[in-house]
């Protein structure tokens, strides 16, 4: 196994820099470099099976089966890798995997001031392909860096994905219908929400009351919609003026849901990405479940 180690300063923080990395747009705007059409499939949290993928010309999955060994939010992240996909076949068993499975790629986050990042890359390779990371990973470093400190002057907007093995109708109706809000629209056991009244149209508002479950907190999540679309988008913009947009397409058998929201300045971006995540991923299992 050789390594390759690329460095870069880029003027963001490092919380700026990790969303780059891993919010599912970003990444798909700085992997390009290594692939047309690059995406992943999983989580960043230390423990999570993630996927690095592409379709290749046949129209079939090809790239990594992996796992996240290490992360330190907003400092480091180690990725284990366990095999390869291809033709749509997952492959860790086999010797030639063996021969180098498995293998690591690092990031590591160093604040140098306020504001400024070096974000280094450390990065276990086969032999013949060596030469080939070598040329890739300064470009890359380079789209991370531009998408970072453009992100930087803006608000913070984050991704979030999931996808369900139902019809779009149930979907749909799932997220929209206040008797089904009320059941998922919650991110752990210890909350729940007693009431979602919700007006679906232009111009519409809604308001779910989130408490937790002992009853000594409470807070209602409000706004007002500006764009639906059925079945494909509802936009809307919160009572604190955040927009929030999410769109649902329909991919092999089922719904891929994806929703983009500006941060808030309170709670940190993975704080706020793990809590709009786990409501995402109650909302899919009640769906797939009951509906």
């Amino acid at each position: 196994m050789n390594q390759v180690n690329h460095s870069i300063v880029i003027m963001a923080r490092p919380e700026v820099v990790w969303e780059t990395i891993t919010d599912p747009r970003k990444y798909e705007e700085w992997s390009l470099v290594f692939s047309e059409g690059s995406y992943f499939d999983g989580g960043w949290n230390q423990g999570d099976a993630i996927r690095f993928l592409t379709i290749d010309s046949d129209g079939k999955l090809e790239g990594m089966v992996s796992e996240i060994a290490e992360s330190r939010y907003p400092t480091f992240i180690s990725i284990r890798h366990l095999g390869y996909i291809m033709d749509g076949i997952v492959d860790t068993e086999s010797e030639t995997i063996k021969a180098w499975a498995p293998s690591y790629e690092n990031y590591t986050l160093d604040s140098i001031d306020e504001g400024q990042t070096k974000f280094t890359v450390n990065m276990d390779t086969e032999e013949g392909y060596t030469e080939m990371f070598e040329e890739l990973w300064p470009k890359a470093l380079e789209q991370v860096k531009k998408i970072s400190e453009e992100t930087q002057s803006k608000p913070m907007r984050i991704t979030i994905r999931t996808f369900i093995h139902r019809p779009i109708e149930s979907v749909w109706k799932g997220f929209t219908q206040s008797e089904h809000i009320t059941a998922w629209n919650y991110a752990s056991d210890d909350w729940h929400c007693p009431e979602a009244v919700n007006h679906l149209i232009d111009g519409g508002t809604f308001d779910y009351t989130m408490a937790s479950r002992d009853g000594k907190v409470s807070f209602h999540f409000e706004g007002t919609y500006t764009k639906i679309v059925p079945h494909e988008q509802i936009c809307y913009v919160l009572g604190d003026g955040r927009a929030v947009s999410v769109t649902f397409n329909s991919i092999d058998s089922g719904i891929a849901v994806e929703e983009t929201f500006d941060a808030e300045g309170f709670h940190t971006y993975l704080q706020q990405r793990q809590g709009w995540q786990s409501i995402l991923e109650n909302f899919a299992a009640y769906v797939e479940k009951h509906l």
